[in-house]
């Protein structure tokens, strides 16, 4: 069988959608509390918002790739077996890493927390939503091979209407008794909002998308748009209506750039660049890193104090990139040496379950 050879465009936004994500992670989980509204450092929450919105723009950019190469392959175990292999590695790799030279900045859970409901010390929201994605490819797929043009655009919408626009209308307006999650909303059902959108976009390639000036036009006004809500609703009146809504993956200012920035990529033509596809790869391994719920403590909390750097908007910018790029890089190092050393004993694991798992279901 010929090896699917990656295309650079794909990868390379696979790798800016990580640093989004990493950003992101800079903001929302730094010692700086930009929920309360302070009106000494308005620029500074401006940003900070705005970091936000491009990290979930980052997730779903990444779900995208993922999701438009996906949707016409045919599903087996080898995929999501292997996302649950890294991940239980890296979890208790660093857990025990932590325990034994960082105790003094975590607090050690319970063996029965540690295997129960899932073998994880860590747990990883992403990783279970992209799971579950993965198992719904079958239905998925027979929708998109299945519907028409107008049914499918009509199903898309439909879910758009629910989760990227009731579902915040209800975070804006909670007032109503039994309101809670009236939408159904989770990031599991939303991934696969964002498998349909890709899946279209793989299936039927709408003109709109093949344009890289259309496209990039588009990505410029949604990038531009977010900033413009954010320094309108910098208030001590609005602040809070506007922290709780930035924050979440089903935002449609999110949403927007993130398929504008995937359609965008998708009509750069750089070919296949070695670096950036072996990079790219190490991309999943950087997310369990950074964001693994004991490391998450230590980086954010501890090492890089956000707090420091609010005397303007600019520090606060700069620092959150330089120390987000830091960051990075050694998660990529790291994920390069682990992938050196270990993934050809995880990899065999991987092959010998997903292979057990197949031939199951092909009995059944």
């Amino acid at each position: 069988m010929k090896k699917y050879k990656r295309l650079s465009n794909f990868e390379l936004l696979r790798i800016l959608s990580m640093f989004m994500i990493l950003i992101h992670h800079f903001a929302y989980h730094g010692i700086f509390n930009g929920q309360q509204f302070d009106m000494h450092r308005a620029s500074v929450q401006v940003v900070y918002n705005y970091l936000l919105i491009i990290g979930k723009a980052g997730v779903v950019a990444f779900v995208l790739i993922g999701a438009y190469f996906l949707s016409d392959k045919k599903f087996n175990f080898n995929r999501p077996v292997n996302l649950m292999i890294q991940t239980i590695f890296y979890s208790f790799v660093i857990y025990y890493v932590v325990i034994t030279w960082f105790l003094n900045y975590i607090k050690p859970i319970k063996n029965v927390d540690m295997w129960l409901p899932f073998p994880l010390p860590s747990n990883y929201w992403f990783v279970i939503s992209y799971i579950v994605m993965l198992f719904l490819m079958p239905i998925l797929n027979m929708i998109l091979n299945n519907f028409t043009q107008q049914k499918l655009l009509l199903i898309i919408s439909f879910l758009f209407l629910i989760w990227n626009v009731f579902a915040i209308i209800g975070n804006i307006f909670p007032g109503k008794i039994d309101n809670i999650n009236f939408t159904n909303y989770t990031e599991s059902n939303y991934f696969c909002e964002l498998y349909l959108i890709a899946g279209y976009i793989r299936r039927y390639n709408p003109n709109w998308s093949n344009s890289l000036f259309i496209t990039g036009i588009s990505f410029i006004i949604s990038a531009i748009l977010p900033i413009l809500l954010i320094i309108s609703l910098n208030n001590k009146n609005m602040y809070k209506v506007l922290t709780q809504n930035m924050a979440v993956l089903n935002n449609p200012f999110s949403l927007f750039m993130g398929v504008t920035l995937f359609v965008m990529f998708k009509n750069i033509n750089i070919g296949r660049i070695s670096i950036i596809n072996y990079i790219a790869n190490s991309m999943f391994g950087v997310y369990l890193i950074h964001d693994n719920s004991f490391v998450r403590i230590i980086l954010w909390k501890h090492l890089i104090n956000s707090q420091q750097y609010i005397q303007n908007w600019q520090s606060y910018l700069l620092m959150g990139l330089y120390y987000s790029f830091l960051v990075f890089v050694i998660c990529i190092l790291i994920d390069c040496l682990k992938r050196i050393i270990f993934n050809k004993a995880l990899n065999y694991v991987s092959n010998k379950l997903s292979y057990r798992f197949n031939k199951l279901t092909k009995i059944i």
